[in-house]
């Protein structure tokens, strides 16, 4: 150390001067701050190199992780997306690694969803088109005056309105659904084979009769028409059986034949009634005439009053036959059919005997158009023909009862009089037949008529010896309401 300075030495020996009195050594000095300088500028340019390095490494680990982990959060929210129902578009990775492999597979997983769930889509849609269909035609089926039974292609019945419960007695809850396979009730059987026939060998049936026993063990004809069902395709999706029974069709085709006949007749015989009539004029009017001068022969007046009456009589037969060949056209008004009968009821109550129990029950009823008047006239004279086939005594019943289905008030008039011979029984409403001394035969015919004239129809049901029931029918007025 000099002064304020201070100095870094070091000696080596030097040999080959070195003797035994002495040894020889290179000394050499520097100052301290000269010696280390060298070291404190290898130590700055060690630490700038790491901390330089350090930012190098930093920064290509930031670029390296947003390289990897970029399209691993890409494949996450589409993935995340995908599971919340909202497939968006192809992850774009270009690579060949694990993570180009990944990112391929779910595109292509993503590709078969989409496509899946387009097929879905639609075969919902279809499906609740055909539910849609299916109930629509339910509600046709229901309003169809005809049984039908219908199957579809796996063999389940889908089908059994009403009306065929009404024929056969069997209840739609206990066969809609089922299976044609399962032991199914013998009273269906037959249709059922013939839709089977319709399905496997495509054979369709017209107007084919077979016969059905009813659940109360009866034998029925029916008359059965099958058709296949398809869809837009082409493809079958079930059979279709419609079918009636042979008995209420021919009565069908007995009414239509009946009132075309009516017609005709009556057209006929309204000509040939005043032809009737005018010769009965001058027959009156002669016999008047004698009677006025047989004053001194009271023996003789008796027989002339005899003539007279006769002819009032026939005359009498002859308005009532005009009534039924040329009805006058109904003047239709809305009415309440309940009202009506009350009405009825009010001024002919005093031709009820006592003998006969009167019971009533009226539906509630919407509003059906008639003309009072003339349907009064049948109403009276079902109750008056009611009352002569109780001599005895017995029940009259009066009903009514709304046919929502079908759009029709019935009225039904029973007795429990003697009731209808099988041999009279397609004759009732023939002009001109009765089974009374005293009547024209033309009470009925001119019933019938007035009917057929309101667009409706008039049937009767009769067990000899038991029961007579008559039912008039009547369409309600469109859009009526109870």
């Amino acid at each position: 150390k000099r002064g304020e300075q201070q100095y870094v030495g070091a000696f080596f020996e030097i040999k080959g001067y070195r003797t035994d009195e002495n040894k020889w050594y290179l000394v050499v000095e520097e100052p301290k701050t000269e010696a280390f300088e060298v070291m404190k500028q290898l130590r700055s340019y060690t630490i700038l190199v790491v901390l330089s390095s350090i930012c190098i490494l930093f920064i290509l680990s930031i670029i390296m992780s947003q390289a990897i982990t970029g399209p691993i959060k890409r494949l996450v929210e589409e993935t995340q997306n995908a599971a919340g129902s909202n497939l968006g578009q192809s992850i774009e990775i270009n690579s060949n690694d694990e993570l180009g492999t990944l990112a391929r597979s779910f595109n292509i997983m993503q590709s078969n969803l989409k496509s899946m769930m387009q097929q879905v889509l639609e075969k919902s849609s279809e499906a609740a088109s055909l539910e849609e269909i299916r109930q629509y035609a339910d509600k046709i089926f229901e309003n169809v005056p005809s049984a039908i039974l219908t199957i579809d292609s796996t063999g389940k019945i889908t089908t059994f309105n009403s009306v065929a419960t009404k024929l056969i007695g069997l209840q739609q809850g206990d066969l809609v659904g089922e299976n044609i396979e399962k032991r199914l009730p013998n009273s269906i059987v037959p249709i059922i084979n013939l839709l089977q026939d319709s399905l496997i060998r495509g054979v369709i049936y017209i107007k084919h009769i077979t016969d059905i026993t009813n659940t109360s063990g009866s034998v029925i004809p029916i008359l059965i028409d099958t058709s296949i069902q398809k869809d837009s395709m082409g493809n079958t999706i079930g059979a279709i059986g419609v079918f009636r029974s042979v008995k209420e069709i021919q009565q069908f085709e007995e009414s239509i034949t009946r009132a075309k006949n009516l017609a005709a007749l009556g057209e006929l015989s309204a000509g040939m009634a005043h032809e009737i009539r005018n010769p009965l004029t001058s027959i009156k009017g002669y016999a008047q005439y004698i009677k006025s001068e047989l004053v001194d022969k009271p023996e003789l007046i008796h027989d002339v009053s005899t003539i007279i009456f006769e002819v009032d009589r026939l005359n009498a037969i002859i308005n009532r036959f005009l009534i039924f060949a040329r009805p006058n056209h109904p003047e239709l008004k809305s009415e309440n059919i309940n009202s009506l009968l009350s009405r009825v009821f009010e001024f002919y109550n005093r031709e009820i005997p006592d003998n006969i129990k009167l019971i009533t029950n009226f539906d509630s009823l919407p509003p059906v158009s008639i003309d009072a008047d003339q349907m009064e006239q049948v109403i009276v004279n079902l109750l008056l023909n009611a009352i002569q086939a109780m001599p005895e005594g017995g029940v009259l019943s009066i009903n009514t009862r709304y046919v929502k289905q079908f759009g029709l008030a019935e009225i039904i008039i029973a007795d429990t009089g003697l009731g209808i011979s099988p041999q009279n029984y397609d004759k009732i409403f023939e002009p001109f037949f009765t089974t009374r001394n005293k009547g024209t035969g033309l009470g009925l015919a001119i019933c019938s008529r007035i009917v057929e004239n309101h667009k409706g129809f008039i049937e009767v049901l009769s067990i000899p010896g038991e029961k007579t029931e008559f039912i008039i029918r009547l369409p309600v007025d469109e859009g009526g309401e109870i």
